[in-house]
């Protein structure tokens, strides 16, 4: 009997071990269907394709896949005395120059980056324009309503206002929400020129300005000191503006290997250079534009646009003559955006302005590819004539840019109708641009079509 407990002592105690080993199972199994299961989309820590003798190629890039953007600019931003006193509301003594641009708000607005010269300097009081533009926020205000990005600086009004105009206006930029070129606040801090990224592409822009008047002794020092436009400039201020002398082209191009040198090292895709220069009122370049241009062109500058002339003046394609792979698509000027500058304001001594070319304007659209292989270029030229239409309307001056052509259907919506001049000298102002700029342009856009063909292997 007492083998007998015995025996089932241990077969209770073996079925006990067996029934535990059991329960431990059954919890494993239970622990790995609810937490051993991989999420949708997740590959387990350890795959049998994933190791050293069998490794995934990661996927390969279409070099021939590229990203666009538009880069839009307009020639010189301008307010003269008439157009001050125009934007003035009497009654609550304050400006507003939005009327200005609400015909071409939707164009600027839509480009991915825009960019204008701003031909002044922004004061507090004591507002007027020509010679020396001292001007309201306001007018920097609409500029910014009207849908502009970027401003340029480097032009031989900036000085206008000596030192405080350009720190003024630097200000006023930076609070608007600009970015700008041409001038910086402190040389120490921020460079003169200006990168800016957009869709993943990097576009670098330069601005630069000739002083149109040459270097002078101070009267009270005997520095010697520089000018522009003929107001001398503080010797400990002059870097702080991107001015160059004519004569003195070996600073000037110093200093543009350095901003190149700068944009290199910021890894940019494309650079473009603003450049004010030029004989104002002249339909034609002057040697001394083409041979900056053709400097530029050699140093690696992609694009030139060029201000001042205050009309419009032809594009051209430079070969670099250091390197023939390299060209440069170069617009000597592109007239007047906006300014009083109009053959109805008053007798003009020269021809152009007499004749209405300086109230035209040329905007252009760059289409600005890069390619995942790196290769970037202006793969499409679009442009559109402006005009700005100065009329009065309940005794009031009134200045629109119109951007042409207008159809006919469209002429009272557009203002047209509101002047006795204003279809005519509209249609003959689209004339003029349209057949100075149409051919070169095709020509432009059909040489790039083959460039693109080539890089992509379609040729």
């Amino acid at each position: 009997m007492k083998q007998q407990n015995q025996s089932d002592n241990f077969i209770g105690r073996k079925g006990k071990i067996l029934l535990s080993v059991l329960s431990f199972m059954i919890v494993c199994l239970l622990i790995f269907v609810i937490f051993g299961r991989t999420p949708a989309g997740h590959l387990p820590e350890t795959s049998p394709s994933v190791n050293p003798t069998n490794p995934v190629s990661p996927p390969t890039e279409d070099p021939y896949g590229y990203t666009e953007m538009t880069l839009l600019s307009v020639g010189d931003i301008m307010f003269h005395n008439p157009q001050i006193v125009a934007g003035l509301n009497a009654a609550t003594q304050t400006y507003d120059f939005n009327d200005n641009f609400q015909y071409v708000k939707s164009l600027v607005s839509g480009a991915d980056l825009a960019v204008g010269n701003f031909e002044g300097t922004i004061a507090e009081t004591g507002f007027k324009g020509y010679p020396v533009f001292h001007l309201p926020v306001a007018t920097l205000e609409a500029v910014k309503g009207a849908g502009f990005d970027v401003m340029l600086f480097a032009n031989n009004h900036m000085y206008d206002n000596q030192k405080f105009g350009v720190q003024n206006t630097l200000t006023k930029f930076k609070e608007l929400g600009f970015a700008y070129a041409g001038a910086t606040l402190d040389t120490e801090k921020e460079p003169s020129c200006l990168v800016q990224e957009v869709k993943g592409i990097k576009i670098g822009i330069l601005n630069y300005t000739d002083s149109l008047t040459q270097d002078i002794v101070s009267n009270y020092t005997g520095e010697l000191m520089h000018t522009i436009n003929g107001i001398a400039i503080q010797n400990d201020f002059f870097n702080n503006m991107n001015i160059y002398v004519q004569g003195q082209e070996d600073a000037f191009y110093a200093r543009v290997a350095g901003d190149m040198a700068y944009l290199k090292a910021q890894k940019v895709d494309i650079v473009v250079t603003y450049i004010h220069w030029g004989w104002e009122y002249h339909l034609t370049e002057n040697e001394y534009q083409r041979q900056t241009a053709q400097k530029l062109c050699d140093m690696g500058v992609d694009v030139i646009i060029g201000s001042h002339p205050h009309v419009i003046q032809p594009m051209d394609t430079l070969v670099s003559t250091t390197d023939p792979n390299h060209s440069t698509l170069c617009f000597y000027s592109l007239g007047n955006y906006l300014s009083n500058q109009n053959r109805v304001a008053t007798t003009w001594s020269s021809e152009a302005p007499r004749k209405g070319y300086s109230e035209n304007g040329l905007t252009v659209e760059l289409t600005i590819r890069r390619y995942n292989n790196g290769e970037t270029l202006v793969s499409k030229l679009d442009y559109t004539p402006t005009w700005v239409h100065r009329y009065y309307e309940s005794g009031k001056l009134q200045f629109n840019i119109l951007p042409l052509p207008i159809a006919e259907d469209q002429y009272a919506a557009y203002g047209l109708t509101k002047s006795s001049h204003g279809v005519a000298h509209a249609i003959e102002s689209f004339q003029r641009t349209n057949d100075a700029m149409k051919d070169d342009v095709a020509a432009y856009n059909q040489n790039a079509i083959e460039v693109m063909a080539k890089l992509e292997g379609k040729a």
